[in-house]
């Protein structure tokens, strides 16, 4: 669009210059009124004129196509400006959202850890229970098991006298 505009503009001026040129041999033309009669100075005039009010015409058509195309160009800068603005803001908006979703992953990581650990703190508390209980019986079986080593201990101690006392009848004969 740039070119095409920067062409067009290029295209008026050459025009415009070729118009001036043409004006300038006309008005020569004119001056030169020394071997020329009334009618052929008239329709001159008549040319000059007409040529004049059309160059102005189009002088004004072009000045007002040119500031068109200027505020085309404007307006074609202005939407480029936006493009790159809006270029650059997706691309913010696709690393925050990179971000984001790393940020998920992090916490779904997280989650499942502690879902992990969860499981593990549960079959801990069930071994301790589970321990406890057996604690909580040895308990209450020790009264029985001290009475039991101490018949122990005695029937060891009996069994160790009646030992000695075969030991000693048999030295005796």
């Amino acid at each position: 669009v740039n070119d095409q505009l920067q062409r067009e503009v290029a295209s008026l001026r050459v025009h415009l210059a070729e118009r001036d040129r043409a004006i300038e041999q006309l008005a020569g033309d004119a001056t030169n009124t020394d071997h020329i009669d009334v009618d052929e100075l008239r329709r001159r005039h008549r040319l000059l004129g007409a040529a004049y009010r059309t160059d102005r015409r189009r002088v004004e058509q072009m000045t007002e196509q040119v500031a068109q195309l200027q505020s085309a160009l404007g307006t074609q800068e202005q939407l480029q400006a936006a493009h790159a603005q809006l270029r650059a803001a997706h691309q913010q908006q696709g690393k925050r959202m990179q971000q984001l979703q790393e940020e998920a992953k992090k916490g779904a990581r997280y989650k499942q850890a502690a879902k992990q650990q969860e499981v593990i703190i549960h079959k801990l508390e069930q071994l301790m229970a589970s321990a406890l209980k057996d604690v909580k019986r040895a308990k209450q079986q020790e009264p029985q098991l001290d009475a039991l080593r101490a018949k122990l201990q005695e029937a060891q101690q009996r069994v160790e006298q009646e030992r000695e006392a075969a030991q000693q009848a048999q030295q005796a004969q």
